[in-house]
């Protein structure tokens, strides 16, 4: 655990594992924009559903972007951004996941984000080993 500029305690953890996902998830998404104007060309009712898709994909990222700074400006909503971000991570699986592996961290960085509890001092002593 570590502070942020207030002096907050913070999961790092959730919020690096968050932010990933985000940057995953959204380059899936411009690449799914990108494919779909290419298909489109082809096909205009295919490149418009995988268009749709990338774009479905860059909004779940601009959510789980938005989670993982909340992770880090407001530790006493981790619970809550945790949720958030379980759900979106579980929506992403529709738009591809971030080549699954944004899935993955987000669904991590979630569960880590409800579990950890700002008002515990984890610290522990080694003793003498």
């Amino acid at each position: 655990m570590t502070e942020n500029s207030d002096g907050d305690e913070f999961s790092v953890l959730a919020f690096v594992l968050v932010l990933l996902a985000s940057l995953l998830v959204l380059l899936e998404g411009i690449l799914l924009l990108v494919a779909g104007a290419i298909v489109g060309a082809i096909s205009p009712t295919v490149g418009g559903a995988v268009s749709g898709l990338g774009f479905v994909g860059v909004l779940l990222a601009l959510v789980l972007g938005s989670m993982a700074y909340v992770l880090y400006r407001f530790p006493e909503s981790s619970r809550v951004a945790g949720v958030v971000v379980l759900l979106v991570s579980f929506l992403s699986f529709f738009t591809g996941g971030g080549f699954f592996l944004g899935l993955v961290l987000g669904i991590v960085g979630g569960i880590v984000a409800i579990l950890f509890d700002p008002g515990i001092d984890l610290e522990f002593d080694t003793g003498e080993l």
